[in-house]
């Protein structure tokens, strides 16, 4: 029984010292994440807009028939 209550509290403990630092870690996961979306959003529409009959598959193929 002391074993139990033992194994309780210290996950308990571990648990209540890990929590913080998941807050802190998914606050940091979602906003580089944002910055990600936010990034690739600028690129493939940059790239879609300079790759319009353009595309580096085709220029490929092109060279070797």
């Amino acid at each position: 029984l002391i074993f139990t209550f033992i194994c309780t509290f210290t996950t308990t403990f571990i648990f209540a010292c890990i929590t913080p630092v998941q807050g802190i870690v998914f606050i940091f996961v979602s906003v580089i994440s944002g910055f990600l979306n936010l990034y690739f959003l600028c690129v493939s529409s940059v790239l879609r807009l300079g790759a319009v009959g353009h595309l580096p598959g085709q220029h490929v193929t092109n060279n070797h028939p």
